[in-house]
């Protein structure tokens, strides 16, 4: 699927989008598995980052939307200064998401007289409005996208996890039968993808990558963790998103999400974090916890953004690079070595493929948050009560956001921490092959 256009161009669009690259027929088995789990990995993670990115957007058409609803409810409309400032703001982000038709903005001359400036900034307000609406119109159908995708990928997963299983015992199978007196030809190997896969702090050898195998078994269990932790709080958003005035009551569970969040983490191991301004109005955190096979990392950004009088809270969960400088070479194995490495190998593809099995609780949370927000977003389209609409607006963009955030989390539960764990098996085998094939016998 292409959304180099923008997701809401995606998500409007009436042709079916297609994906799919093709593998050369010559491909191994395990390598043409490991490609389909690369290849799905950066799909479903390039429809999150477009997700978060109409995100992104829809925040900061919200704050114009509390700007223009605060000077009409004021009698008095914006004057051309702001109205310029609002109309280069929209357009900016119609464009980036690739929303279609004209902006309902009026002429600029229409806020430089008082007697006009009100409603003018009426039509310019229900403009941002019908904007927001395909906004989380697209969010919504690109959720739903994106659980088809992420199914596809679990039934992918199984299938690659199987073929690696089968791998890495007839490795093993083979490094039973090298006799005693085989030694490693070179100490080291020259493979700077392996030496990348293991590399911590510039080293690449048996301890890193047992280090590393056991990062990705804590990753495993922090997963499912915080897919427990995401149902609890899942509970809570749609008991509250029936009365949309107690929205606000969830920032407590949520803050306490995300310590727990964070307490999961933990336990897999903290690098280190950075706090700072991300923008006007906008404070960031970032703590970084692995490290992980090819250096990755998983990143949790927390965002406190100011929007009227009201301060909300929006976090993401996220694998990336960390360490870019890696090792250059590789120690290579002995064979009792490669044969202890297999066994944590199989190990781990194991723990892999029952934790795989548990996809369904995932899917289920995600279907009870996009019934929410069905909820949300019909709040949204029919308005709000005049006396009640700030409170009930804060409630709205509370639940809108918790929702999002919880679903961009079971994506990375689901896809991004799973494709870690799978890398980091397929890394052993590797490891192993290069290490078996620089074994030779010893002359007497």
């Amino acid at each position: 699927m292409s959304i180099r256009n923008g997701l809401v161009f995606a998500m409007e669009d009436d042709t079916t989008l297609e994906d799919g690259v093709a593998t050369p027929e010559a491909v191994a088995e395990v390598e043409q598995g490991a490609a389909e789990v690369a290849q799905q990995t950066g799909e479903v993670e390039e429809l999150q980052a477009a997700i978060e990115d109409a995100e992104e957007g829809a925040e900061t058409l919200e704050k114009i939307e509390g700007v223009l609803e605060e000077s009409t409810d004021a009698g008095e409309g914006v004057d051309e200064t702001a109205a310029e400032i609002a109309e280069v703001a929209v357009e900016s982000i119609r464009a980036r998401l690739g929303i279609r038709g004209p902006v309902t903005f009026p002429a600029m001359e229409a806020f430089g007289s008082k007697n006009s400036r009100l409603s003018a900034t009426k039509i310019a307000l229900e403009g941002v409005k019908d904007t927001l609406v395909r906004i989380w119109e697209a969010i919504k159908s690109a959720v739903i996208r994106l659980w088809e995708k992420i199914k596809s990928f679990a039934l992918g997963l199984f299938k690659s996890n199987a073929q690696l299983g089968k791998h890495l015992e007839k490795l093993l199978e083979r490094t039973k039968g090298l006799p005693d007196t085989v030694k490693p030809e070179k100490n080291d190997l020259d493979n700077k993808s392996l030496a990348k896969a293991f590399s911590v702090k510039k080293q690449a050898n048996l301890g890193t990558a047992r280090t590393l195998i056991a990062n990705a078994e804590k990753l495993l269990a922090a997963t499912n963790d915080i897919t427990a932790l995401s149902d609890a709080f899942s509970t809570d958003v749609v008991a509250h998103a029936g009365k949309l005035e107690n929205g606000g009551k969830l920032s407590a569970q949520k803050a306490k999400l995300e310590k727990d969040i964070q307490a999961a983490m933990d336990r897999v191991g903290a690098i280190t974090s950075s706090t700072g301004n991300a923008g006007k109005d906008k404070k960031e955190q970032i703590n970084y916890y692995g490290p992980f096979v090819g250096t990755r990392v998983v990143s949790y950004k927390k965002k406190e953004s100011t929007i009227g009088n009201d301060t909300e809270t929006r976090f993401t969960v996220a694998v990336t690079t960390y360490d870019k400088i890696e090792a250059e070479k590789i120690t290579s194995l002995k064979r009792d070595e490669v044969y202890e490495l297999l066994k944590e190998g199989i190990k781990l593809n194991d723990a892999l493929t029952a934790a795989e099995k548990a996809q369904a609780t995932k899917a289920k949370i995600s279907e009870k948050l996009r019934k929410t927000a069905d909820e949300v977003l019909a709040e949204i389209k029919k308005g709000t009560d005049e006396d009640k609409d700030q409170e009930k607006a804060r409630a709205v963009r509370q639940i809108s956001s918790d929702v999002n955030d919880v679903n961009a989390l079971l994506s990375s539960l689901s896809v991004s921490f799973p494709s870690v764990v799978y890398a980091t098996v397929k890394a052993v085998g590797d490891y192993a092959s290069a290490s078996i094939a620089n074994l030779k016998t010893a002359s007497k």
